[in-house]
């Protein structure tokens, strides 16, 4: 059953919200702010076939804050009494089933309904996320606080859709079950056609809506795993625009790099000849021999030191492209 959230705030607690992924505790829908919670009752049923008498014994097993919603079995077993057929009641036992099965049956679609509602609220966010993405591209998607949240709520809503699917069965086989005793009930206490079709016409309708919420079921669970396909299609194609922000700025600082190095490269030979001309072995030669032998020697050593450079650079290009080609499956031998 689904239920107005009264402390929204408890949820934000990690502990609490740990709990969510056991498909046996609540489980908390926070755009909506709607706790599902299980129906905890017991219904105790008996038919005296000598007076032919109905004896129902409804045990409530929740808490008191749940009584608005658990008080609703008791509203229509009360209007089905004020209402309904009393002698035809009398004469079928099976009307009960009829009640308690009609109020599960509206709590299951109450509750897939609040469901199928927070999954498309997740999916109306990953989208706006992503459309926002591709219209500033520059900026990064998602906040991972978010997106941690997202994902840690999207697991748990798929944990609790798993465990729909097995009280689903559950509900039916015990629908396809009433309807054979009712059958086997109603030659027993020589019901005509009238009073035999009425409510076992009744089970059966019962029973059909149940298969259609069990297929909604299963269609919600296809549409989760969408949505996380979703959601990480989002993040991959977040985690794409980090590595290009990435790669930009390591481009701009190889640059830098390589600007810093040919510096380096043009003016470090010319220094170092300096430098050595500035030692007191070299002062007995005149300044302008100084000047020609530090042009001629400068200029030399600078270019063999480009040249070296340039050797070595196109080798790398050679082995980084060889590298590339093996890595893609191209042999060198096929170029």
């Amino acid at each position: 059953m689904s239920l107005k959230c009264e402390r929204p705030a408890r949820h934000n607690d990690t502990s609490y919200g740990q709990h969510q992924r056991n498909p046996f505790h609540a489980l908390h829908l926070g755009d909506r702010q709607i706790d599902i919670r299980g129906l905890e009752v017991g219904v105790c049923f008996q038919y005296d076939f000598t007076r032919q008498k109905t004896r129902l014994v409804y045990i409530n097993l929740c808490s008191s804050q749940y009584k608005a919603t658990n008080n609703h079995t008791l509203e229509r077993i009360r209007h089905a009494l004020e209402f309904g057929d009393l002698s035809a009641m009398g004469r079928d036992p099976f009307w009960v089933h009829l009640i308690f099965m009609g109020t599960v049956l509206s709590f299951w679609k109450d509750t897939l309904g609040h469901f199928a509602a927070e999954l498309i609220n997740h999916e109306e966010k990953i989208e706006q996320q992503m459309t926002a993405a591709s219209e500033n591209p520059t900026s990064a998607m998602h906040n991972p606080a978010d997106m941690i949240g997202q994902n840690v709520a999207l697991h748990a809503m798929t944990a609790h859709c798993l465990r729909y699917d097995t009280e689903l069965r559950g509900l039916r086989t015990t629908m396809a079950e009433l309807i054979i005793q009712h059958d086997d009930i109603a030659e027993r206490l020589k019901l005509d056609s009238v009073d035999k079709e009425r409510v076992g016409r009744a089970l059966k309708q019962q029973l059909a809506e149940a298969e259609s919420i069990t297929q909604a079921q299963a269609e919600l669970a296809k549409k989760i795993e969408n949505t996380l396909a979703l959601l990480f299609h989002a993040v991959q194609v977040d985690q794409g625009t980090e590595q290009k922000e990435l790669t930009v700025q390591t481009r701009n600082d190889s640059f830098a790099m390589k600007t810093v190095a040919l510096l380096t490269m043009c003016f470090l030979p010319g220094t170092s000849i300096a430098a050595i001309l500035a030692l007191p072995y070299f002062e007995s030669l005149k300044k302008g021999a100084i000047l020609w032998i530090w042009a001629v020697a400068s200029f030399t050593s600078t270019f063999v030191v480009f040249a070296v450079y340039h050797l070595f650079w196109k080798k790398y290009e050679r082995t980084d492209a060889e590298m590339r080609d093996v890595e893609s499956g191209i042999k060198p031998d096929m170029l």
